[in-house]
């Protein structure tokens, strides 16, 4: 047996926690009450029947101390009566402007309404628990910016083969140093910030030629001297997906891995180690020699994948079974995509929106 295989699969299952090892969960946070309004923002596109969940969910927690707005993105549905029927501020888009996204656009038009101290980004298909804003309001203080990446719930048959692409994206949340880690961008489902420091550093309307906003929107308040805090929600904030929600956006996935180049390299040897296990069980099953021990090694793997599937999503126990089939669909679907992009200048279809993707290291333009 090769001393080489045994230490690059030892170490491709070690890996893991490692690149994980800076995310902290919403649900450990202390619980200390609301002391400062928020102004919540919600950018809403046909999003009726998520919002007669949400809506009462958040007035039965924020009470008087929240300010809730509802921009709607052109929807088709009755979102903006649901808005109305609950009492809640309603911002209608009819248009935008032709550089911007719309989720872009609603949630600075969101911002310019608010009147609170705190400001809230989050999309309208989440679904908080009862206490967390009284532990973010713990949590986020003067020259932080706070985001959560929602645990996942799926419908039926959701969930089998999106979960290792999505587990990628956030290992490549963390830029590596020799003795540290820090977060290097946000999550964009949810993220909370002194209403402040949004307009003074950097608004999302300051980053509108740019396709991945809060990537670049941590980044500005990064340089700005601010402080990332990144969590997963865990118990106290959920999202419901579908199948093809959760498989679609592998562009955008895709350029998130050419960001770094060290978490790259750390998460191609998280990659190869899973692709050996399964090579080796296959030689070893067939030569009939050290299959128990290969056999063992492809149990380990599958157990680290799936627990941290787990830490971000309600994935299906067979998902550490079939991790090879994830990892195919991950090279096909996104790592071959990735490299490419970082070759060459690249156009892609985002959000409605043809997108130029340049080199590492240049902004990414949109093509008329």
């Amino acid at each position: 047996m090769n001393i080489f295989n045994i230490i690059l699969v030892a170490l491709s299952i070690m890996v893991c926690p490692w690149l994980m090892g800076n995310l902290r969960s919403a649900a450990d946070l202390k619980k200390n009450g609301i002391t400062r309004k928020l102004s919540i923002i919600i950018p809403a596109k046909n999003d009726a029947v998520n919002l007669r969940k949400l809506l009462p969910t958040l007035l039965s927690t924020v009470e008087e101390m929240a300010q809730i707005i509802v921009v709607d993105m052109g929807s088709e549905d009755n979102t903006a009566s649901i808005v109305r029927g609950y009492g809640c501020e309603l911002v209608s888009l009819t248009d935008k402007p032709d550089h911007s996204s719309m989720r872009n656009y609603a949630c600075y038009m969101g911002a310019k309404k608010s009147v609170n101290e705190m400001l809230v980004f989050m999309d309208a298909n989440l679904l908080p628990g009862k206490e967390l804003f009284e532990k973010l309001d713990y949590a986020v203080k003067k020259n932080y910016v706070l985001s959560i990446l929602p645990y996942d719930k799926f419908e039926k048959g959701g969930g089998i083969f999106g979960g290792l692409r999505r587990l990628v994206s956030v290992m490549l949340m963390g830029s590596f140093a020799l003795l540290k880690r820090e977060d290097a961008g946000l999550f964009e489902p949810f993220v909370m910030i002194d209403r402040h420091d949004y307009f003074n550093i950097c608004t999302h309307d300051m980053i509108k030629e740019n396709a991945f906003e809060n990537l670049i929107l941590g980044q500005a308040y990064k340089k700005a001297g601010m402080k990332i805090k990144n969590y997963i929600g865990g118990s106290e904030l959920r999202r419901r997906r579908s199948l093809n929600k959760h498989l679609s956006g592998q562009n955008l996935s895709a350029r998130n891995i050419a960001f770094d180049y060290t978490s790259v390299f750390l998460v191609l040897l998280f990659l190869t180690g899973g692709v050996s296990i399964c090579y080796h069980c296959i030689a070893s099953l067939v030569s009939g020699s050290n299959y128990v021990i290969w056999l063992w090694f492809y149990a380990a793997f599958g157990a680290a994948y799936e627990y941290f599937l787990r830490k971000i999503g309600e994935y299906p126990l067979y998902c550490a079974l079939i991790y090879p089939l994830h990892i195919l669909t991950f090279v096909v679907g996104t790592l071959a995509p990735a490299l490419i992009f970082s070759l060459k200048p690249h156009k892609i279809k985002w959000r409605g929106r043809k997108l130029k993707i340049e080199k590492r290291g240049k902004k990414i333009n949109e093509s008329a």
